[in-house]
């Protein structure tokens, strides 16, 4: 299958019931569904954050410009259902445990402001952009909901035009890294905000 507007890849140590029921929930006439598990990777050799999570939900450009346009917001009623659904699964206290080990001295990799490294989902900008959601690994089920809305509403404002700076703290002075915008929720502020994975050194005082 060639350009899917929605996807879901997982470790393959999973059961795929989850996975069975998601697809189910979002089912629709015309929807390209790609649902695939994979295998339990090897070391990584990258910056945590960009790497891909046990479970990764990408949604493509073409949900929001052509397949919403068809289908209206009703789909993104159910989406919204589905991915909060899939998500309570893999996030909170009782959420599987994951690590990551990196290269080259196989040392265990724990995820840093405890980003979980089960979940995540990744939506398509460009081409050659996509921004990835950094979800708490702890995140209860309430909190979760309120950053799935705040991250959907991003992207459906994004792609109709209508996106306003100050939905995402920090948006406008944004450097995606290798492809990649991230973000995550700030439970405090009730706002999402850019997530640098490579901190910029601040500058020497002349």
């Amino acid at each position: 299958m060639k350009n899917p507007h929605l996807a879901v890849s997982y470790i393959d140590k999973f059961s795929g019931e989850r996975f069975v029921r998601f697809s189910s929930d979002v089912e629709a006439p015309n929807l390209s569904l790609l649902v695939e598990s994979r295998p339990v990777p090897g070391p990584f050799a990258a910056l945590e954050w960009l790497i891909p999570t046990a479970v990764v939900v990408y949604i493509a450009k073409s949900y929001f410009e052509s397949f919403l346009k068809e289908m209206g917001k009703d789909h993104y009623v159910l989406l919204k259902g589905a991915l909060k659904n899939l998500g309570i699964g893999f996030l909170g206290k009782n959420a599987p445990q994951i690590r990551l080990i990196s290269t080259p001295a196989g040392k265990v990799l724990e995820s840093k402001n405890n980003y979980s490294l089960v979940f995540s989902i990744v939506a398509e900008i460009e081409t050659r952009l996509r921004v990835k959601v950094l979800l708490q690994s702890d995140l209860a089920e309430a909190t979760y909901a309120e950053a799935l809305e705040k991250f959907l509403q991003f992207l459906e404002h994004l792609h109709d035009g209508t996106l306003s700076s100050s939905e995402v703290k920090g948006l406008d002075e944004a450097r995606p890294t290798a492809g990649y915008l991230l973000v995550a929720f700030n439970p405090q502020e009730k706002i999402l905000e850019v997530i640098d994975p490579v901190p910029r050194k601040s500058h020497p005082k002349i």
